[in-house]
Protein backbone atom coordinates (compact mmCIF):
# COMPACT_ATOMS: atom_id res chain seq x y z
CA UNK A 1 0.00 0.00 0.00
CA UNK A 2 1.03 3.61 -0.41
CA UNK A 3 3.05 5.13 2.41
CA UNK A 4 -0.01 7.07 3.57
CA UNK A 5 -1.91 3.88 4.22
CA UNK A 6 0.03 3.04 7.37
CA UNK A 7 -1.05 6.42 8.74
CA UNK A 8 -4.67 5.79 7.77
CA UNK A 9 -5.16 2.29 9.15
CA UNK A 10 -6.53 2.33 12.69
CA UNK A 11 -3.80 1.65 15.23
CA UNK A 12 -6.05 -0.32 17.60
CA UNK A 13 -7.86 -3.26 16.08
CA UNK A 14 -10.88 -4.69 17.91
CA UNK A 15 -12.15 -7.95 16.45
CA UNK A 16 -14.89 -10.37 17.38
CA UNK A 17 -14.47 -14.09 16.88
CA UNK A 18 -17.13 -15.95 14.93
CA UNK A 19 -17.74 -18.46 17.74
CA UNK A 20 -17.98 -15.81 20.47
CA UNK A 21 -21.20 -15.57 22.47
CA UNK A 22 -23.10 -12.42 21.47
CA UNK A 23 -23.75 -11.25 25.03
CA UNK A 24 -20.09 -11.69 26.02
CA UNK A 25 -18.99 -9.88 22.85
CA UNK A 26 -21.39 -7.01 23.58
CA UNK A 27 -20.14 -6.70 27.17
CA UNK A 28 -16.56 -6.55 25.89
CA UNK A 29 -17.13 -3.80 23.31
CA UNK A 30 -20.15 -1.85 24.59
CA UNK A 31 -18.16 1.17 25.78
CA UNK A 32 -16.13 1.54 22.59
CA UNK A 33 -17.16 4.15 20.03
CA UNK A 34 -17.01 1.78 17.05
CA UNK A 35 -19.85 1.24 14.58
CA UNK A 36 -18.72 -1.98 12.91
CA UNK A 37 -16.60 -4.86 14.13
CA UNK A 38 -14.62 -7.24 11.96
CA UNK A 39 -15.25 -10.91 12.65
CA UNK A 40 -12.41 -13.42 12.38
CA UNK A 41 -12.25 -17.19 12.65
CA UNK A 42 -9.83 -19.27 14.72
CA UNK A 43 -7.18 -18.96 11.97
CA UNK A 44 -7.51 -15.14 12.05
CA UNK A 45 -9.14 -15.04 8.62
CA UNK A 46 -11.68 -12.32 8.04
CA UNK A 47 -15.17 -13.83 7.80
CA UNK A 48 -17.56 -10.92 8.15
CA UNK A 49 -18.61 -7.65 9.68
CA UNK A 50 -21.08 -7.02 12.51
CA UNK A 51 -22.61 -3.65 13.32
CA UNK A 52 -22.79 -2.42 16.88
CA UNK A 53 -26.57 -2.06 16.51
CA UNK A 54 -26.97 -5.71 15.47
CA UNK A 55 -24.75 -6.85 18.32
CA UNK A 56 -26.64 -4.73 20.84
CA UNK A 57 -30.03 -5.90 19.58
CA UNK A 58 -29.05 -9.57 19.76
CA UNK A 59 -27.41 -9.18 23.18
CA UNK A 60 -30.53 -7.54 24.60
CA UNK A 61 -32.96 -10.10 23.19
CA UNK A 62 -34.41 -12.94 25.22
CA UNK A 63 -32.83 -15.48 22.90
CA UNK A 64 -29.66 -16.97 24.38
CA UNK A 65 -26.92 -18.99 22.79
CA UNK A 66 -26.59 -16.73 19.76
CA UNK A 67 -23.07 -16.59 18.33
CA UNK A 68 -21.44 -13.70 16.49
CA UNK A 69 -21.39 -15.66 13.22
CA UNK A 70 -25.20 -15.57 13.26
CA UNK A 71 -25.06 -11.79 12.86
CA UNK A 72 -22.44 -11.39 10.14
CA UNK A 73 -23.15 -9.08 7.22
CA UNK A 74 -21.88 -10.28 3.86
CA UNK A 75 -20.34 -9.63 1.40
CA UNK A 76 -17.47 -7.51 2.64
CA UNK A 77 -14.78 -6.41 0.23
CA UNK A 78 -11.28 -7.69 0.96
CA UNK A 79 -8.03 -6.14 -0.28
CA UNK A 80 -4.44 -7.08 0.36
CA UNK A 81 -2.10 -4.84 2.33
CA UNK A 82 -0.22 -4.23 -0.92
CA UNK A 83 -3.26 -2.78 -2.74
CA UNK A 84 -2.51 0.81 -3.81
CA UNK A 85 -4.39 3.40 -1.77
CA UNK A 86 -5.50 5.17 -4.94
CA UNK A 87 -7.30 2.00 -6.07
CA UNK A 88 -9.04 1.64 -2.71
CA UNK A 89 -10.17 5.28 -2.77
CA UNK A 90 -11.45 4.95 -6.32
CA UNK A 91 -13.47 1.85 -5.40
CA UNK A 92 -14.90 3.52 -2.28
CA UNK A 93 -16.09 6.50 -4.31
CA UNK A 94 -17.24 4.74 -7.46
CA UNK A 95 -18.64 1.52 -5.99
CA UNK A 96 -20.08 3.08 -2.83
CA UNK A 97 -18.04 0.84 -0.52
CA UNK A 98 -17.76 2.09 3.05
CA UNK A 99 -15.15 -0.35 4.37
CA UNK A 100 -12.55 -2.85 3.24
CA UNK A 101 -11.09 -5.75 5.15
CA UNK A 102 -7.32 -5.62 4.75
CA UNK A 103 -5.35 -8.87 4.71
CA UNK A 104 -1.67 -9.72 4.62
CA UNK A 105 -0.81 -13.22 3.42
CA UNK A 106 -4.40 -14.34 4.00
CA UNK A 107 -4.53 -13.07 7.59
CA UNK A 108 -6.83 -10.20 8.57
CA UNK A 109 -4.85 -7.15 9.72
CA UNK A 110 -7.22 -4.16 9.57
CA UNK A 111 -10.59 -2.75 8.67
CA UNK A 112 -10.22 0.40 6.57
CA UNK A 113 -13.37 2.54 6.85
CA UNK A 114 -14.31 5.70 5.01
CA UNK A 115 -14.14 7.50 8.38
CA UNK A 116 -10.43 6.63 8.60
CA UNK A 117 -9.84 8.23 5.21
CA UNK A 118 -11.81 11.35 6.14
CA UNK A 119 -9.69 11.74 9.28
CA UNK A 120 -6.56 11.57 7.14
CA UNK A 121 -7.94 14.16 4.70
CA UNK A 122 -8.62 16.52 7.60
CA UNK A 123 -5.09 16.02 8.94
CA UNK A 124 -3.65 16.82 5.50
CA UNK A 125 -5.83 19.90 5.19
CA UNK A 126 -4.84 21.15 8.63
CA UNK A 127 -1.14 20.78 7.78
CA UNK A 128 -1.47 23.47 5.11
CA UNK A 129 -1.67 27.01 6.54
CA UNK A 130 -4.50 27.93 4.22
CA UNK A 131 -6.06 24.46 4.20
CA UNK A 132 -9.07 25.07 6.42
CA UNK A 133 -10.04 28.32 4.70
CA UNK A 134 -9.80 26.66 1.28
CA UNK A 135 -11.92 23.76 2.50
CA UNK A 136 -14.59 26.04 3.98
CA UNK A 137 -14.83 28.21 0.88
CA UNK A 138 -15.24 25.19 -1.36
CA UNK A 139 -17.60 23.13 0.77
CA UNK A 140 -20.03 25.98 1.34
CA UNK A 141 -20.48 26.65 -2.37
CA UNK A 142 -20.15 23.20 -3.97
CA UNK A 143 -22.60 20.32 -4.10
CA UNK A 144 -21.23 17.46 -2.02
CA UNK A 145 -20.49 15.41 -5.13
CA UNK A 146 -17.95 17.99 -6.26
CA UNK A 147 -16.05 18.09 -2.96
CA UNK A 148 -14.07 14.93 -3.77
CA UNK A 149 -13.17 16.43 -7.14
CA UNK A 150 -11.92 19.54 -5.35
CA UNK A 151 -9.75 17.42 -3.05
CA UNK A 152 -8.12 15.74 -6.03
CA UNK A 153 -7.47 19.11 -7.72
CA UNK A 154 -5.61 20.49 -4.70
CA UNK A 155 -3.56 17.32 -4.31
CA UNK A 156 -5.30 15.79 -1.33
Amino acid sequence: MDSLTNKILPSKLVCLTDSEDVRKAFDRVSLLKIKDFPVIDSRKHFVGLVSFEDLESAACSLYTGCKVHDLEKRPVEIVSLETPLKKILWRMLNENISAFAVEKNGTFVALLRHEDLLRMVMKLIMQRPEGLEILKSQIYRLPIGEVSHFFSEVGI
